[in-house]
């Protein structure tokens, strides 16, 4: 028996990416918004030290007066934020660690990413 139709034929490489295209397009978009979260979240970070320092110029100025090294007035203004920081990564770490290790797809973990954000989030807060 003999088909009239001709042979339709793929390559599977085309199948999976034509089939992997909506999953492609996600992780886009999950990158996207998560970089965008991020950017917010400094500029609230930013804002809170503006407004701190602000609210602090007196107290700034006398110090200044008395004899204070400015690596002084900036220890005391970034005091609280790192502390601040430090608690939200010590917080969020076992959390990330968790929802990783969950995850059907498990993403690879190295310590020097981990690494990586401590001192990113740690030196933002020492710089505000």
């Amino acid at each position: 028996m003999i088909r009239q139709e001709a042979f339709e034929f793929s390559f599977v490489d085309d199948d999976y990416n034509e089939k992997f295209a909506s999953e492609v397009r996600v992780g886009k978009l999950a990158t996207v918004f998560s970089a965008l979260a991020i950017l917010i979240s400094l500029l609230g970070l930013f804002g809170m030290s503006a407004f701190v320092a602000e609210r602090r110029t007196k107290e700034i100025g006398i110090r200044k007066v008395v004899g204070a090294s400015i690596l002084d007035l900036w220890r005391m203004l970034t005091k609280n934020f790192v502390a601040l920081v430090a608690l939200s990564c010590t917080i969020a770490f076992p959390d990330c660690v968790l929802l990783a290790l969950a995850l059907a797809y498990t993403v690879r973990l190295s310590h020097r990413y981990i690494d990586m954000d401590f001192r990113c989030c740690w030196l933002l807060a020492r710089w505000e």
